[in-house]
């Protein structure tokens, strides 16, 4: 009796992800060639591809899972005319066809060969799966070759099997061909991998990691991803189950010397016959040609004479290792650790030696390996080295002590530093270090100024020299006002560039901060920085999700983390999340004890205090508790907005004599010392306190320094911030202008809408289209609203959603005021449409209140251009320009809710186009100033076209076509305002005719 299941094709994978361009090669080889072989490692996809496949070729399939017992000739012979007969049922010759030729007195092969005839021109495909079962079985090997010699033209077989198939002894007929599929073809590609992950429903961010791991290997993959994502198996059972495939799929079938071999190489990451010899294998080089022919999920290396086992292999293999004597293994350990130490593989060596607890011989890996480790942010490894060799570690050993100190700087653990250099102090050693490596004595000195101990730091300054010193005096610089300033020195390309950073950011240098980005170690140390530096510039957004990054990434140290957090939330200008940010930092900060984050949190303090609690008392509490520490009047980034906030308490209480004094040292310091983060606030608050006083002149010059700090910085978003709060400092500004196109013009046009941060704008779940045509969007997808008014209802609601709307306001602004049975019908009916395209939850009707949930995310045109333009003012040059063309693409869809006629609408369509010709004013101005004379020519054109009665357009009109080279172009387009203007009364200004005629010269 025959076994049904061998007879049938394996069931496919539930679910099976579908390969096209695997089942396109497979049908296309069937197609072209009689014999196509594919010998590939197990669990590569060998089964899966000729199933996956078998819907594109129109041909009857017959099956053969072969098993050991087919090594008997008959037996092999009985199976192949069962499968053939099933697979064509109405071919009557096949019948018995073997048992006669049998009996007939011929030998297997040539009944193999009966067989093969009797299939004729059929045009069936045979599939004999597991081929390896028979081995080398002579006969069962004749007697399939006796088969493939006699088949017809019309005949494929597919061979598949884990080892590779002998070529040379399976002769097929003349004229017939053979090809063989090679392994890689069956490995998973990126995009098939990524399809894998979306058909389980998991994230695609780990293909790469996959395809790196696994090299596209079938069960490699899939093991794979049970491993790095939730597949419903625990960890504990996927490597059970990965263990017990490789057992009984990969392993099963080799020598003992083999597996030998295998288990005790383990201990490399590739195999070469040499190193093979180091760990105490013998014949490396016959055990290796063995494995080659095994048909192993390896990757072998010709060049080299070198192979490397996959890596969830190499893991079950090493599982085997560890199960040994710890004696045995320890000795395996040692020899791996001291070859790759002569091979110059410090990491690995350091690794090897210390599992194998061999300390002394690890210390010199360790030494040449530490840094690397740091710099790739593997830096609880390199924390568990330091650990293990505190024990043998020679007080001279430099690295290590370098590689402490550049932990606790990147921990924010100035204490820890603090105390690793006082050790080396006192062993006499500290002036020898700082001269042999000018990175430890950076780094010994930048301990000593997070920790507040300066005439340490100056001492260790004194020593040493190179590049990375030049950053840490430079960061001195911040600490001690008896230094003279020292230039910005260059990038080092290590940690100490995250030190540089923190240093750039109260000097103001923004656009290094927010515009590179730092490798290795740096980039966990400069975080924070440029998350203020990301605040100072009004990118709250970015700043934002850069501190979600740093807070969940582990690695950047949470203590400056937690001292940059209120400064997020005085941007929001969120009051109790502010507070509840520095009570969190401070249980952190005294856990530390003193660093200078206790300093930047004193004056977080009192910023919250007088910016968004207006209370001046309380942020002069806060700053006479800054000033007991004596550092706080001697540091200048500290002792500059340390004067500055106590100016503002100042003038809020109108203490105006205090505050100018006040005011007037703070501008000082931040001049002197190049400090200009604060600048164009402290300068603006001088300004107000400078007016109090009298000093009108003084107060110009100061809001002037405002101006020129804010262009330093490339943003006017501080600059603003202050003038909202004494707005009276750009109107007296304003007043004193003579010309039309000023500066100050342009910033008093961007205190209008300036507004508070702008919202994110971007991945909203609702948007509204204004432009153009009013078309509503939820999830991606368009929603048609039956009644046109409820368009203009959302569009309301969306700008007004902080407070319920009460009904009968809405029925004053979109129904005249009509307040009958009518009006409010359709007034419900539009809001039943809104709440049907958007969501029963997000619309709240409560009694006669109306409002959108304040949490929806949803944005309309106009409120994009709006948050755009708001963002775009706090720019300068070239990032304004960019940022404004970018807006002005909002509304280039048309007229505003065309064919809406309620007096809201109207309103709001004006106020938009005033916005829009506004910002092309500006844009026209930026580009004449970058010599894009063309687009400006167009932007102050499209400008006119809406508004032709400014005259301002038509003064920058004039001066861009004369930058054309036609001398009577300018008094072309005077005249043209002259006419423009006439039609409302007006004459051209002095000024205009002035220019005129400076231009005609």
């Amino acid at each position: 009796m025959l076994l049904k299941t061998k007879l049938t094709p394996p069931p496919l994978p539930d679910p099976m992800l579908e390969r096209p361009r695997l089942a396109q090669l497979v049908s296309a080889l069937v197609e072209r060639h009689h014999v196509i072989m594919i010998s590939a490692t197990a669990g590569s996809g060998k089964t899966t591809a000729i199933l996956g496949a078998a819907t594109l070729i129109d041909r009857p399939i017959a099956w053969l899972t072969l098993d050991h017992t087919d090594a008997a000739p008959g037996r092999l012979l009985a199976y192949l005319e069962a499968v053939l007969r099933q697979a064509l049922p109405g071919d009557n010759q096949l019948d018995g066809i073997v048992v006669r030729a049998l009996r007939g007195g011929l030998q297997h092969p040539e009944a193999a060969g009966i067989l093969a005839e009797a299939v004729g021109d059929a045009p069936v495909l045979l599939v004999l799966d597991d081929l390896e079962r028979i081995g080398n079985a002579k006969e069962a090997v004749e007697t399939l070759e006796g088969f493939l010699r006699y088949a017809g033209p019309e005949t494929r077989v597919v061979l598949l099997s884990r080892h590779d198939i002998p070529l040379e002894t399976l002769l097929v007929a003349p004229g017939r061909d053979t090809v063989v599929l090679p392994e890689e073809a069956l490995a998973f590609t990126r995009e098939e991998t990524a399809d894998l992950l979306e058909m389980l429903g998991e994230s695609q961010e780990d293909v790469d990691q996959i395809i790196d791991a696994t090299g596209g290997w079938v069960i490699g993959v899939l093991f794979e991803t049970w491993r790095d994502i939730g597949s419903g198996v625990h960890s504990g059972n996927r490597r059970e189950l990965l263990d017990r495939y490789f057992s009984s799929q990969v392993v099963e079938s080799l020598s003992p010397e083999d597996r030998e071999f295998l288990v005790v190489t383990s201990i490399f990451d590739q195999v070469t016959p040499e190193r093979a010899m180091a760990v105490g294998q013998v014949d490396t080089e016959a055990r290796m040609a063995s494995l080659r022919h095994a048909r192993l999920p390896l990757v072998w290396d010709d060049a080299q004479d070198a192979m490397r086992c996959h890596p969830r292999f190499r893991e079950y293999l090493r599982r085997g290792l560890q199960r040994r004597e710890q004696a045995e293994v320890d000795r395996i350990r040692r020899a791996a650790g001291l070859l790759y130490a002569r091979e110059g593989y410090w990491e690995q060596a350091a690794q090897e030696l210390l599992a194998a607890g061999q300390l002394e011989e690890a210390l010199e890996p360790a030494r040449q390996a530490i840094f690397a480790l740091i710099d790739r942010l593997d830096l609880g490894l390199a924390r568990r080295w330091l650990e293990q060799l505190a024990v043998v570690a020679q007080s001279d050993s430099s690295e290590l002590t370098t590689a402490k100190l550049l932990l606790t700087l990147v921990d924010d653990d100035y204490r820890a530093g603090v105390q690793i250099v006082d050790a080396v102090a006192q062993r006499g050693e500290l002036r020898e270090l700082a001269l042999h490596s000018d990175r430890a004595a950076a780094l010994m000195a930048s301990a000593y100024c997070g920790g507040l101990r300066l005439q340490d730091a100056r001492e260790v300054l004194d020593v040493a020299d190179g590049p990375e010193i030049f950053i840490a005096r430079y960061l001195y610089c911040l600490y001690d006002e008896t230094v003279p300033r020292v230039p910005r020195p260059e990038a080092s390309g290590g940690l100490m560039d995250g030190v540089l950073a923190y240093a750039d950011y109260f000097h103001g240098r923004l656009e290094q901060l927010t515009e590179t980005s730092l490798e290795g170690v740096g980039s966990a140390v400069s975080p924070p920085w440029q998350i203020m530096a990301l605040c100072t510039l009004g990118r709250l957004d970015e700043a934002r999700r850069l501190y979600e990054d740093a807070v969940s990434n582990r690695v950047t140290g949470q203590l400056s983390l937690a001292v940059v957090a209120p400064e997020l939330y005085i941007e929001a200008e969120d009051r109790e999340a502010a507070h509840a940010a520095i009570t969190r930092a401070w249980r952190l900060v005294r856990s530390r004890g003193p660093t200078d984050g206790e300093l930047l949190l004193r004056l977080a303090a009192t910023k919250v205090a007088v910016r968004l609690d207006r209370d001046p008392e309380r942020a002069l509490i806060e700053l006479e508790r800054l000033a007991r520490n004596p550092l706080a009047s001697t540091a200048p980034f500290v002792a500059a907005p340390m004067r500055m906030w106590r100016g503002l308490a100042f003038l809020l209480q109108h203490r105006d004599a205090e505050a100018v004094a006040e005011l007037r040292d703070a501008v000082a310091i931040m001049v002197e010392r190049g400090l200009r983060l604060d600048l164009p606030t402290a300068a603006i608050y001088l300004a107000e306190a400078q007016w109090r006083a009298g000093n009108e002149d003084a107060a110009d010059d100061a809001a002037d320094m405002a101006l020129d700090a804010a262009r330093y910085l490339g943003s006017n978003h501080r600059l603003l911030q202050a003038l909202s709060e004494f707005p009276n400092v750009a109107a007296r500004r304003l007043d004193s202008e003579v010309e039309l196109d000023s500066p100050w013009r342009d910033l008093g046009r961007a205190i209008t809408g300036a507004g508070p941060a702008a919202p994110v704008i971007g991945g909203v779940r609702i948007e509204l289209r204004e432009f153009g045509e009013a078309v509503l969007t939820v999830d991606g997808a368009e929603v048609r609203m039956r009644i046109a008014k409820a368009y203009e209802i959302l569009a309301y609601l969306l700008l007004n959603r902080a407070e319920p709307v009460h009904r009968t306001v809405l029925l004053g602004i979109f129904f005249d005021g009509k307040n009958d049975t009518s009006t409010r019908a359709y007034l419900r009916q539009a809001l039943y449409w809104i709440r049907r395209a958007i969501g029963d939850e997000d619309l709240i009707l409560d009694g006669q209140e109306v409002q959108l949930r304040r949490e929806l995310s949803a944005v309309s045109d106009s409120m994009r251009f709006e948050t755009l333009l708001s963002r775009a003012s706090r720019l300068v040059a070239g990032d304004r320009a960019a940022a404004i063309e970018n807006a002005l693409t909002t509304v280039s869809g048309g007229t505003y809710l065309p064919g809406f006629k309620s007096e809201w609408v109207e309103s709001r369509r004006q106020s938009l186009l005033a916005l829009a010709i506004d910002a092309r004013c500006d844009l026209a101005e930026l580009r004449f100033a970058a010599g894009r004379y063309a687009d400006a020519r167009a932007s102050v054109e499209q400008a006119l076209r809406d508004d032709p009665y400014r005259e301002v357009s038509w003064r920058l009109l004039m001066r861009v076509v004369s930058m054309f080279g036609d001398a009577d172009a300018a008094l072309r387009v005077y005249r043209d305002c002259e006419d423009t203007l006439a039609e409302i009364g007006v004459a051209p200004s002095p000024s205009t005719r002035r220019l005129l005629d400076g231009l005609r010269r």
